[in-house]
């Protein structure tokens, strides 16, 4: 039997396939992809050139760049997290091309100003180096391909990818064992400027995120751990360096996870926060529990802490008073953020040793260190990583102790009663003691937002050479 198909050809009704009235010749006008047949022109598929086959539509296929025998032309393909890179093309505009290599054969190089490979054309016409630190502007780029969210948890699919982290962020730390590292870590890092190129994010983990605070992107890790997680840490810390500034409207956060969800337990992390408030508040510049003296919004985002005396306390004060006593529930959401989609409404987060995701959420339960001014030193960093891991160590492991309230605790004690080898102790306690050497200095000089630090963000402790050594 001889049927007329969508396209007008007379062909054999067997080697057609039949929708409602029309029919479709096999491999000419539907293909079968995945057990399924699709006409050739539904918007549900569409023709890979790389691979000489249709596939069909997923929320990575977009817009590709291609060269070839000399001009460039528009395909579709699959994003590939990784490996797919951003391009800006003078008469296309913005797209995406296979890969670096692509990119350069198509003598494109990156601008992190903008995010994107350019024509080098713009460069050396103003005798500028593409990615040097001088060329970055305060401001940022909206990536093309990727929306821009305010929660981690919104990008979190695509960005922890353990598999693909793994494979371009090789183990470099052998000290988890030998420092007792037992939580879970991220870091959120402010930005006044620059784009590290989206490839490099999804290899790293590190998450491009909007804060109405700064003028650039704040960089956010996936969660982290233990030897793999240092490791990765370098490479954030790296491309960081490489591709961002920071000015005094920035700040650097640390989250630890993996602490125990318990009224006790929190209670002991909140009452050695407290012991240690006043000398914590001695390694940062003067106004740094009162951030609104030189924020440019007016605001104080790293306040010292309330007076509790209870989990009820903490609980009432956190809640803005909403809620009386403490239930037990610790996964309700925030009531000024019930769709846990809005936490800069949650105006009891803005202390600088933040209960927050322990008291409420059903996830990221996390305790939150807000104190630290803006740096890329990998130092600075990784001893504060350090540091705050001790402190919730000790206040985890001497729960009824702290509880009795009968004695005063300082960095140096809890430092020297961790796991840490004692080189790593006295490197961490000469850090403690460089950092309120310095910052008496920046106070006698009038400095008390920390510019002076900014500025000169760049010196050597010997904490990162001494780990890669263990």
């Amino acid at each position: 039997m001889l049927v007329k198909t969508i396209s007008n050809n007379v062909v054999d009704r067997a080697d057609c396939i039949q929708i409602k009235d029309k029919f479709y010749q096999k491999e000419v006008d539907c293909v079968r992809i995945e057990g399924k047949w699709y006409w050739i022109k539904s918007r549900m598929i569409y023709f890979n050139e790389r691979l000489d086959q249709y596939k069909k539509v997923t929320n990575d296929t977009t817009e590709f760049f291609s060269k070839k025998d000399g001009n460039i032309k528009i395909i579709r393909d699959e994003m590939e997290p990784g490996e797919s890179v951003e391009v800006s093309i003078k008469g296309f505009g913005d797209g995406v091309v296979s890969s670096r290599d692509e990119a350069l054969k198509m003598d494109l190089v990156y601008d992190n100003r903008c995010g994107r490979y350019v024509d080098p054309t713009y460069f050396r016409e103003r005798g500028l180096t593409p990615n040097a630190k001088d060329a970055i502007k305060t401001g940022k780029r909206l990536y093309a391909t990727l929306p821009e969210k305010y929660n981690s948890s919104d990008l979190m699919d695509k960005f922890n990818v353990p598999q693909r982290v793994a494979k371009y962020n090789p183990i470099s730390f052998n000290v988890q064992e030998k420092l007792g590292l037992k939580y879970s870590f991220g870091f959120e890092f402010e930005t006044s400027g620059g784009n590290i190129p989206l490839e490099e994010l999804y290899r790293t983990g590190l998450m491009p995120l909007r804060d109405g605070s700064i003028s650039g992107h704040e960089y956010t890790t996936i969660p982290l751990m233990g030897d793999f997680g240092l490791s990765v840490l370098e490479s954030q810390i790296n491309l960081l360096n490489k591709y961002t500034i920071i000015d005094k409207e920035c700040s650097m956060h640390i989250h630890l996870g993996g602490y125990p969800i318990s009224e006790k337990a929190i209670m002991s992390a909140y009452l050695m926060a407290v012991n240690l408030e006043h000398e914590i508040g001695t390694l940062f510049p003067r106004y740094i529990f009162e951030t609104h003296n030189y924020k440019a919004k007016g605001k104080d985002y790293c306040k010292q802490l309330y007076g509790a005396s209870s989990i009820n306390d903490i609980y009432k004060i956190l809640s803005a008073g909403y809620y009386k006593t403490f239930g037990g529930d610790f996964t309700l959401n925030h009531p000024s953020d019930s769709g846990d989609q809005q936490k800069w409404n949650i105006e009891y987060r803005y202390y600088w040793f933040n209960l927050i995701n322990m008291m409420f959420k059903n996830h990221g339960k996390t305790i939150e260190f807000r104190i630290h001014t803006p740096t890329h030193n990998a130092d600075k960093i990784y001893a504060w990583l350090l540091i705050t891991s001790a402190i919730l160590k000790y206040a985890e492991e001497n729960i009824p102790e702290v509880l009795d309230r009968d004695r005063a605790y300082d960095l140096s004690y809890i430092i020297k009663k961790s796991e840490y080898p004692l080189e790593l102790q006295a490197i961490l306690l000469e850090y403690i003691n460089w950092r309120e050497s310095f910052c008496k200095e920046m106070d006698r000089v009038g400095d008390y937002s920390g510019i002076s630090e900014i500025i000169n963000d760049s010196q050597e402790f010997g904490l990162l050479k001494y780990l890669k050594s263990l």
